[in-house]
């Protein structure tokens, strides 16, 4: 499962001096207006905690509860899908043939997202902070990273290099890295914390900076253009909440995308109004939102709760695909 608690724990030790952006800053610390969608579950309460031992839980294999997928660019019949991990170990990615229905392990992950590229490569972050790189098929696994101090890889634009985030180490600041393929550091951007959103057609990225009780999102262009604020939100490095969460931009890079606790949130660059687009209820989390090599789509998760009993809790988790345009959400059925 997503391994929150361990992610926060490690952020509250990563803050270093930052320079405070402008107070103008569009703030979102309020959430904005719902637009309606296609719910999954009916919004409801969940019935009191029992006391004194708590729920129990419905789930019987964590190995087919998908928390986060994406289709491979090269076989539609295919999709990277990350699932729960268990008491015997983190989150697994494989790869998965609607059609065959043959299954591929491609590596252990923690909490970030893996993310692949135009070409069949997949990047991701192991459960001891290394970043690998392998192919959808399975093939050529590569460590890129060492040091267990690296998280959150992403392709740039061109699909041929990638960033990462590397956490404060000895005397090093925390960074955001950019690599070549083959693991040559080409450049770096100074950051307190992960989570990052690469744009699709140049060599922009949009990173988060961090001041007092505020968290920033900085579009950054690593051309050497310079870089402005975008957008404010509360931080809080002990909290086990982050604003912006699972950053990714469309294809279009016309719209930026990010969950939190709230839900799943959309922003255009331009007018830089957030839109709430689908809303959590204590019942129902949309969450892990990927921006699909398919046009205006939006892949992502739905975890709906709901009680058996007065001491059992049911987990159901959903793989949808949200259309960007009409806003309609469609369940894709990945396990029989």
């Amino acid at each position: 499962m997503k391994t929150r608690y361990l992610l926060y724990t490690l952020l509250s030790g990563l803050l270093v001096n930052c320079h405070k952006p402008s107070k103008s800053t569009p703030a979102v610390d309020t959430p904005p207006p719902l637009i309606t969608v296609d719910s999954v579950n009916a919004c409801l309460d969940l019935p009191a905690t029992p006391i004194p031992f708590g729920w129990t839980d419905s789930t019987t294999d964590e190995s087919k509860n998908i928390n986060a997928f994406i289709y491979n660019p090269l076989n539609p019949d295919e999709v990277i899908c990350r699932v729960n991990g268990d008491l015997y170990g983190f989150n697994q990615v494989i790869n998965f043939n609607l059609i065959t229905k043959n299954a591929i392990p491609l590596g252990g992950t923690g909490y970030f997202l893996p993310q692949m590229n135009q070409f069949g490569w997949l990047v991701f972050s192991s459960s001891d902070n290394t970043v690998y790189k392998i192919k959808a098929n399975g093939d050529s696994l590569v460590a890129l990273t060492t040091g267990k101090t690296t998280q959150d890889p992403k392709w740039d634009y061109s699909g041929k290099n990638i960033y990462y985030y590397q956490q404060a180490y000895a005397t090093i600041s925390s960074q955001l890295m950019k690599i070549n393929s083959s693991g040559l550091v080409i450049n770096s951007v100074p950051t307190e914390i992960p989570f990052t959103a690469v744009f699709k057609k140049s060599d922009k990225i949009i990173y988060l900076r961090t001041s007092g009780s505020a968290v920033y999102l900085i579009l950054h262009d690593m051309g050497g253009q310079g870089e402005s604020t975008l957008l404010s939100g509360p931080y809080n490095s002990k909290d086990a909440q982050i604003y912006f969460d699972d950053l990714c931009l469309d294809n279009n890079d016309e719209n930026l995308y990010w969950s939190n606790k709230n839900g799943i949130y959309r922003c255009n660059l331009k007018t830089l109004t957030p839109e709430l687009i689908l809303k959590n209820c204590p019942n129902r989390i949309y969450d892990n939102p990927i921006i699909s090599f398919k046009p205006d789509e939006l892949t992502l998760t739905c975890h709906t709760i709901k009680a058996l009993s007065p001491t059992k809790l049911f987990h159901e988790y959903k793989s949808l695909e949200l259309n960007l345009q009409s806003l309609v959400l469609t369940e894709i059925r990945v396990f029989p």
